[in-house]
């Protein structure tokens, strides 16, 4: 004979344990769930802290890079030191003034996040963007007003282009520090960026150019011998 209550109670069990996996399986998902928002919270900048971080970023920078103008004259005229400070008073070796501190700084601070702090909040296209438009509103600001304005050059005013132009670029890249974007296109044309960058400095730190990279304190001399 066929026990079919055998049968019966096997399908029973059988839908319980069914059941079972899948009540398994929903609070799993529901951890995962509540890990990646835990996760997400670490990784999120409030709005205090990004404050904090345009103004420390800002001080950091900028001090480095106004020290960065005095390192080679400091040096005794060492020619390696060209590379990543300013040997002369041209708008090219001011623009300069930023790269290097801005790299430094950007990337302690990533490092740090990932190695201390365990979480993932940068990415190379705002470091790169913000950079871009630092070095390049020093340059904008400085002939715009010498030039446009026709006002005398003035050490004070170079001053506050200089902060003023490193507080733009990290303004830039604290408003898109957390952009989603694809990381392998995130690391492709943020390095591709980075890298023209330093080669275009380091190139141009030991050649001559256009009008740009011609010292007026050196043009002075000149005109006076004539």
């Amino acid at each position: 004979m066929i026990d079919h209550g055998g049968d019966a109670h096997s399908e029973v069990e059988s839908s319980q344990a069914v059941l079972v996996e899948a009540e398994i399986a929903k609070d799993a998902a529901r951890g995962g769930q509540n890990k990646t928002r835990e996760e997400d919270a670490r990784s999120a900048v409030s709005v205090k802290e990004k404050v904090g971080l345009v103004v420390t970023a800002t001080i950091v920078i900028a001090l480095l890079g106004s020290l960065a103008h005095f390192w080679y004259e400091w040096s005794g005229g060492n020619p390696g030191i060209k590379w990543f400070a300013a040997s002369n008073e041209s708008t090219f070796e001011h623009m300069k003034l930023v790269l290097w501190p801005w790299l430094f700084f950007w990337g302690a601070l990533t490092l740090c996040d990932l190695l201390i702090w365990k979480r993932v909040r940068h990415n190379l296209l705002s470091t790169a963007g913000g950079l871009l438009i630092a070095v390049a509103l020093i340059p904008c600001l400085f002939y715009l007003y010498t030039e446009g304005f026709k006002v005398e050059d003035d050490v004070g005013a170079d001053i506050f282009i200089f902060f003023l132009s490193v507080f733009c670029g990290v303004c830039y890249k604290v408003l898109f520090i957390e952009m989603e974007i694809d990381q392998r296109f995130d690391l492709m044309s943020g390095t591709f960026a980075l890298v023209g960058t330093l080669i275009w400095f380091t190139t141009c730190s030991y050649t001559e150019c256009a009008n740009i990279y011609e010292d007026p304190l050196q043009q002075n001399l000149n005109v006076t011998r004539h």
